[in-house]
């Protein structure tokens, strides 16, 4: 049995995105029906997303849908000064780099405060019906979340096949509040 077994279902769950083929076009007009028939909190004023990396569910035009209609948004740009990432105000189509870890973030930054986020998007390789998530192997996400306020949703954006019966989880993991599959929506019970 493996030492670490969250390294071990990194490895999997890697080889299995990899494997995995996609239309990305597909998969983000899917997840966005999926968006459209959820109630959304009434007040999501602002919106943390992410810009996605290549076996990530693409979530930019659902993004720029929420801005258009009044919502602010924010996503993971990595601070130097403070050495982590931190959410950090974005426009979309506004201009983007490649920062730490090949992740795009705004070429501009203004910082946001966590706790003035109200919704959460939240990537991962794999997640479970607990609110488990697990991530890069960073702790980046988890350290973010922690100040979140406790009115605020987490959801993991996820395909079917990343959301796994269980996942083995360690106190300091941060937990999701729901799941956003392009099939489905799952509520996830802690």
């Amino acid at each position: 049995e493996s030492a670490n077994p969250k390294a071990e279902l990194r490895r999997r769950m890697r080889a299995i995105l990899r494997a995995t083929p996609r239309d990305a076009t597909i998969l983000s007009a899917a997840l966005r029906t999926q968006f459209e028939q959820w109630p959304w909190p009434p007040q999501t004023a602002m919106l943390a997303a992410f810009l996605p990396l290549p076996d990530e569910i693409p979530v930019e035009p659902w993004m720029a849908e929420r801005h258009a209609s009044g919502c602010r948004i924010c996503v993971p740009a990595w601070d130097p000064e403070r050495a982590c990432y931190r959410f950090a105000a974005y426009q979309p189509g506004a201009s983007c780099l490649r920062g730490r870890m090949g992740i795009r973030e705004p070429a501009r930054k203004c910082w946001v405060p966590v706790c003035s986020i109200d919704l959460f998007l939240v990537p991962g390789l794999a997640f479970d019906p607990l609110g488990g998530r697990l991530g890069y192997g960073g702790g980046h996400y988890d350290r973010m979340l922690r100040e979140r306020s406790p009115a605020s949703l987490c959801v993991g954006v996820a395909l079917d096949r990343q959301v796994l019966p269980s996942l083995p989880t360690e106190e300091h993991d941060q937990r999701m509040d729901w799941i956003a599959t392009p099939r489905r929506m799952i509520r996830c019970h802690s």
